[in-house]
């Protein structure tokens, strides 16, 4: 199961993976350097994934970085840009939280929403087939 939860709280993906993180994100990206909500969206969501998989065990050091983009790119790819904006800023505490977005998008677990699941899942095959048997487990 993945719930990407109050944003700058809390991030779980999966049972193995799931830690409590607090993120400065707007800090590591430059003003004006990612340009649509979705591309932003998913600068946040890479972010919070490269730190999640920093102790994964089960995904090789070198592979870490690649699988957290891919994921992250993947998760944003079928968001409508508008939300995808409201999620960044929301993100970044720029916005008013919106628990009916954040489930809507960011839930993507098999049981708990399968059909975005498998959105993402197919993202993840088109972009980067190689990290699938990496990114299907963490769901």
């Amino acid at each position: 199961m993945t719930d990407i939860g109050r944003f700058g709280r809390r991030v779980r993906l999966g049972g193995a993976v799931g830690l409590v993180l607090v993120l400065a994100a707007s800090a590591a990206l430059p003003a004006g350097a990612v340009t649509s909500g979705r591309d932003r969206l998913a600068a946040d969501l890479t972010i919070l994934t490269t730190k999640q998989l920093a102790n994964n065990k089960g995904i090789p050091d070198r592979d870490k970085p690649r699988t957290a983009q891919c994921l992250a790119k993947s998760i944003a790819a079928d968001i409508p840009d508008a939300d995808a904006a409201k999620l960044s800023d929301m993100f970044n505490r720029r916005a008013a939280f919106d628990k009916a977005l954040e489930l809507k998008w960011l839930t993507i677990g098999k049981k708990e929403a399968p059909a975005r699941y498998q959105q993402v899942i197919n993202a993840v095959q088109k972009a980067c087939p190689d990290l699938e048997p990496y990114i299907e487990p963490m769901f």
